[in-house]
């Protein structure tokens, strides 16, 4: 079985000037073609996997209606359903 290499990036920077506690400026390069993507890709998902959210749970409004009309040539014009 042939080894195929693999090209790594030869050049890793940190901008220390921008850098804060909530912002980062790295630039690595060079990249294998396609390679980019997928490492973009990654960073991308471990960083919103990182930020603090509240899952959304379903509401329900009290006292409202919803009209939802009725298919064309029924006798009803609409359906109306309220809930208290």
């Amino acid at each position: 079985m042939t080894q195929m290499s693999f090209q790594r990036p030869k050049y890793l920077e940190c901008d220390y000037e921008s850098l804060t506690a909530n912002y980062g400026k790295f630039t690595a390069q060079p990249f294998e073609r396609g390679f980019a993507v997928t490492v973009g890709n990654a960073l991308r998902r471990i960083l919103l996997s990182s930020i603090p959210a509240r899952p959304s749970l379903p509401s329900a409004s009290r006292g409202s209606c919803t009209n939802s009309p009725r298919s064309p040539g029924s006798s009803r014009t609409s359906r109306t359903s309220c809930s208290t």
